[in-house]
């Protein structure tokens, strides 16, 4: 177990989500909710939401919900889990999951509410979803590695390192479909599963 903990951690650590762009919006539209995010205003940030929510409501109630009302909704997602009001904000996010989203900054958020209410299997479920619209972009493939180290999800993470090193052919992918592959050995060796020929041709390279 210690020495799953020590990979996860080294997986985390050649992850740095500040070199990478992680969302084409306009951050300034929800400075006032961050603002009392930061000052732990929640009664002030779940008002900023409310009337942001109603200015940008859609014409059409059939009409798919804009990006902007994604990441509305799920701060005041976030600003109801840490007011208490857990049902609510599971409520919330799932409204939001409907909608499959693909913004990472949505993604990121949405990821953080559902943690914190213990729901990590939607997390995954989430990127997966978002990843599969949008299979080219790479930071969502990241972001939805790392969702299946959170859960020690040691086969998926050995699917998707391999599948980014096909695609871009940077080492640390290489390395982490290896390590991968190494957190599944202690599992391996105590089932009736083996290595497929593939595999144990990647990890012996």
């Amino acid at each position: 177990y210690q020495r799953r903990v020590l990979f996860c951690f080294f997986f985390f650590s050649l992850h740095s989500p500040f070199s990478r762009k992680q969302t084409n919006m306009d951050g300034k539209k929800f400075r006032a909710i961050y603002e009392a995010l930061d000052a732990a205003n929640y009664k002030l940030a779940e008002k900023t939401c409310n009337r942001l929510l109603e200015k940008n409501k859609p014409g059409n109630p059939q009409q798919p919900m804009s990006v902007t009302t994604q990441m509305i909704l799920t701060l005041k997602a976030l600003i109801l889990e840490k007011t208490g009001r857990r049902e609510e904000a599971e409520k919330i996010c799932d409204q939001v999951r409907k909608q499959q989203p693909i913004e990472i900054s949505v993604l990121t958020t949405l990821g953080t509410v559902l943690k914190s209410l213990g729901q990590f299997d939607k997390i995954v479920e989430t990127y997966e979803t978002a990843l599969q619209k949008d299979p080219n972009n790479e930071d969502l493939a990241l972001e939805t590695f790392f969702a299946y180290v959170r859960l020690f999800a040691f086969v998926k993470q050995q699917q998707l390192a391999s599948k980014l090193w096909k695609q871009y052919s940077r080492p640390k992918y290489y390395f982490w479909a290896v390590m991968s592959i190494y957190l599944q050995v202690p599992l391996l060796c105590s089932s009736t599963h083996q290595l497929s020929p593939k595999t144990f041709d990647l990890i012996t390279k």
